[in-house]
């Protein structure tokens, strides 16, 4: 062999493995755009999958601020209540001392209605003694009437 089939054959197998390492690193541009597609892909799902949970979140955060108002509302509501609680409370005990001094008051009536009515009675009785009385002294009067008359007769 000369020299320059040596060098002939020695390109053509450099030649032949830079062709090898050209296609060697056409497959891993490939591999890598593939890699890479699928990794843009991946980020868009990734985006995507970021986007519906922050509309989820923000959802979520409007709800804490509803219920949050809710709880506010509420509370207002029980101070409400308790303070509606303690004036019917405050009423009521007014209304059960109204009721006692009532009751007390009825009690007195009751007393003095019997002691009216017991005045009632002795006054009957007294009046009773005095028509009593005032028909006997009639009586005595008409029989002294009477005497006299037979008396004036007698004179006379």
């Amino acid at each position: 062999k000369t020299a320059a089939d040596q060098k002939a054959e020695e390109t053509e197998t450099a030649k032949q493995a830079l062709e090898a390492e050209k296609e060697a690193l056409l497959a891993e541009k490939t591999t890598a755009e593939e890699k890479l597609a699928e990794l843009e892909k991946s980020k868009e799902e990734l985006e995507s999958e970021r986007d519906g949970l922050q509309g989820e979140k923000q959802a979520a955060e409007g709800k804490v601020e509803e219920l949050g108002k809710a709880k506010e509302e509420l509370e207002n509501e029980k101070e409400k209540l308790s303070a509606l609680q303690q004036d019917g409370e405050e009423k009521v005990s007014k209304l059960e001392k109204e009721l006692e001094e009532a009751n007390s008051e009825k009690d007195g009536l009751k007393a003095e209605k019997e002691q009216g009515e017991k005045r009632i009675e002795e006054l009957e009785k007294t009046l009773d003694t005095a028509n009593t009385e005032k028909e006997k002294l009639t009586d005595e009067k008409k029989d002294a009437v009477e005497k006299g008359e037979k008396q004036e007769k007698e004179i006379e």
